[in-house]
């Protein structure tokens, strides 16, 4: 730490798995900021002195012995409280902050450092990190910030990431979890029941409905969900629903029936919230789609 200035603060991560490595990655690569990566450690010692390069120490966690500044733990939430329990032995500084990146873990897991005095919190950043995910990966990204005792700290930090901080409380936390497997778990295997439904066509259907699947989220994102509603349900084609249905049948596909009539209802009571049908074409849509 010889040469920085007082006001920097060191960064340690333990874990070393793909958010691990990105988030290092994006922290050496933050321009002007007073975060600066301090130090990697996991129990794969190897990928821990990957991720830290060559400007920042690395080894096993019981390696760590003392921490100041950030301390960041991307662990698996089976291990946060584990591996807490592990650090608040060490020699830790008044001054350390202690924060997970889990979605659904909440700061009970950070108890054992908690006991020790330590302002805990969390950072989820609502992102997936595929292997080999790197510094791009947290640009413009959002990033949820738990901590009533050092939120400050925690949302300049993510602010020097360039993602958005969005300040949260315990509930709306796991609220915000659940909307983000709907919006990304579940878009994968919605995208799986999308691929059943045909088959040889000259181009993969991923391929295919792309530019239809970006239009959609980008309308989403601009008018909300009625105004983006278009189909079937929202023109009240109960005639295009019935002739779905036969198809899905025909399949004997039981996940795809029941997913088309569940996710037909959602979008029947977005269209008859916005008014565009008639009681006699919500009712004849709402016969179709019961199970």
């Amino acid at each position: 730490m010889s040469g920085r200035a007082p006001e920097n603060i060191p960064c340690t991560i333990v874990g070393s798995g793909n958010v691990a490595g990105a988030l290092a990655a994006a922290i050496q690569q933050a321009e002007g900021s007073r975060f600066y990566l301090g130090g990697v450690y996991a129990r794969n010692v190897e990928k821990a002195a990957s991720i830290a390069g060559e400007t920042a120490a690395s080894g096993r966690i019981r390696e760590m012995k003392s921490a100041e500044g950030l301390l960041i733990l991307a662990v698996s939430d089976d291990a946060i409280q584990e591996v807490a329990k592990l650090i608040s032995g060490f020699d830790l500084s008044e001054e350390l902050v202690c924060c997970h990146i889990s979605g659904a873990a909440g700061l009970d897991t950070l108890e054992p450092l908690a006991q020790q005095g330590l302002r805990v919190g969390s950072i989820h950043p609502l992102q997936s990190f595929p292997a080999g995910a790197n510094a791009d990966y947290f640009r413009d990204i959002s990033v949820s910030v738990l901590s009533p005792e050092a939120e400050n700290l925690l949302t300049g930090f993510v602010e020097s990431l360039n993602c958005r901080p969005v300040p949260v409380t315990e509930q709306q936390k796991k609220e915000l979890h659940l909307a983000a497997v709907f919006a990304s778990n579940y878009l994968v295997a919605l995208m799986e029941l999308v691929n059943r439904t045909t088959e040889g066509l000259s181009q993969p259907l991923s391929e295919i409905l792309a530019p239809l699947i970006q239009t959609t989220l980008s309308n989403v994102s601009d008018k909300g969900t009625e105004q983006s509603l278009t189909g079937p349900v929202s023109r009240g084609d109960s005639g295009t629903i019935e002739s779905h249905l036969e198809l899905i049948r025909r399949k004997q596909d039981g996940q795809m029936m029941h997913s088309y009539k569940s996710l037909g209802r959602v979008a029947l009571s977005l269209a008859a919230k916005s008014e565009r049908l008639t009681p006699a074409e919500i009712n004849e849509i709402e016969k179709l789609l019961r199970e």
